[in-house]
Formats: structure tokens, C-alpha cells, sequence
């Protein structure tokens, strides 16, 4: 399994955010309940004094370990194991969702060195009414897109929580959130939202993305948003991959003589498994 490596990237502070990796790594233990658990402990440590360090105010998780792969999964899991033969359907590597809300806000690179986890797991969220309580709900599995998706259910007994009534503000959330869902989804931006969201998770390539919304929108809809999807692309790149030594080659010669076959054969010498 290649190594994990942490990515340079720009400090960002925030109030919100969400920490999710695999439990283990290489054999080795990196996001246990036990990590979990001592790193909340740290952060509920911490106080609102000279120093500047934030008060945690209310945390969420749950051990993700009955989850079977989906189509959205395959990339982000061999970005991880470029060797993985994981399949659509298969069983998913235990992993876990911190959900964590703080009086103020904090750095990612804060909660990168408490955590020791990677800087890119730790994910500022995508939604754009009350952020907490969307990761933290995403945590059972209860929304309807999830349920569609045929994602199991987790009970509440497998939910850790501090700060608040789950239960409760599960149903509330869930409530307004669907009213406002109904207001969202008729604004002519909000294919092109999601979509960019998707992309900067991971889940969809710009060609998936282009075949999918000519196939509902059309290509005109796509051209008016390709500029933000491939930006969106490039960002999830820029987080993902580490770009590494490369030898380039210069193949000239005059029209005809053969530079594409060549090149074609060069690459399949380099790449005969591609």
C-alpha cells in the first residue's frame, strides 16, 4: 500500500469542520475510536484565553464499518491504495466521521496537529445551511439520498455525541432542511452546485460530469459552468496528488514520419499495463 502523505496547503479557519480517514493504514492504527476519543479529550482541553485556542463546543462521530463500496468511492479509496482491488459492492475499510463545532473558529493546520492525521482529512464541509448538523446527520445514514443509495443504517447506539440532543436536532435539521431542499433545488445553479462539489470530492470526473448533465441539462448548461468544474477539478488534484520526478521526451520530425505512432509505442513501452 503506497505511503500516505501529508499535502502542503493553505491554512483556513473555520468553525466547522470534519475530520474522516480509515482506521488503519499499513497495519498500522491512525483513526481508531481510541485516536478519536483522545483527541476530543485534547480539544475540550483547550480554552478561550490569551493563547487564542478555541473551545470545542459540540462533537459528533461514528465508525463507518458496515459501508459496501459505491461508485462515488472507487477514486477517492485507490487514491489512498493506488494498488486496491476493491470493487463496486465490495465491503469498505472501516473508517470514521468527526463531526466538530467550535465558539470560534480554527485552523485546519490546528487540527491537523492534534490529530496527526493528513492535512486533506481534515475536510471543511460542503453544505450550506448549518454545517454541523449535516456532517453529524450524515453520520446514521438517515437522509433519503443515502437510504437511496441503498447506505446502511446506523443507530443511534453507534453515535457518539457531546453538546446536544441528536436525536432532536436530527428532526429539526432534517425538517428545514428539506423545505429549504425544495427552494435550493429551483435555482438554475443548483446542478451546477452540486456538480462542483462532486468534483472537488472526487466523485465525478469533468468528462462525467459533461456526460451527465448533457444527458438532462444539455451541452449549453455545461459550457456555462465548464470554467468552475475544472477549477473545481484542479483543486481536488492539487489536494490529492503529489506530482512527482518526470522525464519528458521531444519526438520531431516532419509530417508523416511517424511521431504519433511513436509516441503511442513509447508510452505503452513505459505503461504496458495502461
Amino acid at each position: 500500500m503506497a505511503k500516505i502523505k501529508s499535502k502542503k496547503q493553505e491554512s483556513i479557519k473555520r468553525r466547522v469542520w470534519e475530520l474522516q480517514s480509515q482506521c488503519e493504514h499499513d497495519g498500522r492504527a491512525i483513526w481508531t475510536p481510541e485516536i478519536v476519543t483522545s483527541v476530543i479529550e485534547k480539544l475540550e482541553a483547550e480554552t478561550l484565553l490569551d493563547n487564542g485556542k478555541p473551545k470545542l463546543k459540540r462533537w459528533a462521530w461514528c465508525m463507518h464499518d458496515k459501508d459496501y463500496v459505491l461508485e462515488e468511492n472507487i477514486e477517492q479509496l485507490r487514491l489512498k491504495d493506488p494498488t486496491s482491488t476493491l470493487k463496486i459492492g465490495d465491503p469498505r475499510p472501516a473508517h470514521i466521521h468527526l463531526a466538530l463545532e467550535f465558539e470560534n473558529a480554527v485552523y485546519n493546520t490546528h487540527l491537523q496537529k492534534i490529530s496527526g492525521l493528513p492535512i486533506e482529512f481534515v475536510r471543511k464541509p460542503n453544505a450550506k445551511y448549518n454545517q454541523f448538523m449535516a456532517i453529524a446527520t450524515y453520520l446514521s445514514h438517515c437522509r433519503a439520498e443515502e437510504k437511496a443509495k441503498g447506505k446502511h443504517q446506523y443507530p443511534v447506539e453507534e453515535i457518539h455525541y457531546k453538546g446536544f440532543d441528536y436525536v432532536e436536532e436530527v428532526r429539526k435539521y432534517l425538517a428545514v432542511r428539506d423545505k429549504r431542499e425544495v427552494e435550493i433545488r429551483k435555482s438554475p445553479r443548483y446542478l451546477a452546485d452540486s456538480t462542483i462539489n462532486r468534483i472537488e470530492r472526487g466523485e465525478l470526473s469533468v468528462e462525467e460530469a459533461k456526460e451527465m448533465i448533457k444527458d438532462t441539462e444539455g451541452f449549453a448548461y455545461f459550457l456555462r459552468y465548464e470554467k468552475e468544474f475544472r477549477a473545481a477539478r484542479t483543486e481536488f488534484v492539487k489536494r490529492h496528488y503529489e506530482m512527482q520526478p518526470r522525464i519528458n521526451y521531444y519526438i520531431y520530425g516532419a509530417a508523416g514520419s511517424g511521431k504519433s505512432t511513436l509516441s503511442k509505442y513509447l508510452a505503452k513501452a513505459l505503461f504496458p499495463d495502461r
